[in-house]
């Protein structure tokens, strides 16, 4: 006996089991792995920039005292002591504003080389401090102590909060694959 052959037309397939288990399991959660891994690379750019702001911040009160000593050799047309700077400065009321900027770059280098640490352990959350303490790093620059290498480095911490923070979650039409069948609705 030979058995019927099966009546001619399109054969349409029928879908059993969840709907996720016809995908291959490997494209179930591409979408996370990507994002996994993108949220992985942002947060070592953001660690890499505030390990340069900790560097420009430390490298800020090199130069402001630098700056300052200079601008003490040309007033006096001599080479001027640090020892006769300090007294100086202390006479015109001004060492506790130095030693003050000094106390606060060193604050902002080691916050800033702290985030960064934080950052390469997946601690997203010190993102949004870094980012504040980055945008008063900038002003405390310009207007008190630090120059423009305070403030580049007051920059560079914002930049690494804002690019080490935590990325929106996923919503579910975004976990949704694109390739394949459209759901068995029966």
């Amino acid at each position: 006996m030979i058995p019927a052959p099966s009546p001619p037309g399109p054969k349409t397939p029928i879908a059993t089991g969840s709907p996720d288990l016809r995908f291959p399991p490997e494209t179930r959660h591409a979408n996370d792995r990507v994002r996994a891994k993108a949220a992985r690379l942002d947060a070592k750019i953001g660690s890499n920039l505030l390990v340069a702001a900790a560097v420009l911040h430390g490298f800020a009160i090199f130069f402001v005292l630098v700056t300052l000593k200079g601008i003490a050799d040309a007033a006096a047309q001599r080479s001027v002591s640090w020892g006769e700077l300090l007294y100086v400065l202390e006479q015109a009321g001004f060492l506790p504003l130095v030693v003050t900027g000094i106390f606060a770059q060193l604050f902002f280098a080691i916050v800033a080389g702290m985030g960064a640490f934080l950052l390469r352990m997946a601690r997203r959350q010190v993102a949004i401090p870094l980012i504040v303490i980055g945008v008063v790093a900038v002003v405390f620059s310009f207007a008190l102590f630090g120059g423009i290498v305070g403030a580049i480095g007051g920059g560079l911490m914002a930049a690494g909060g804002a690019k080490g923070r935590t990325r929106r979650p996923i919503r579910w039409a975004d976990a949704q694959t694109t390739n394949g069948p459209p759901p068995y609705r029966p």
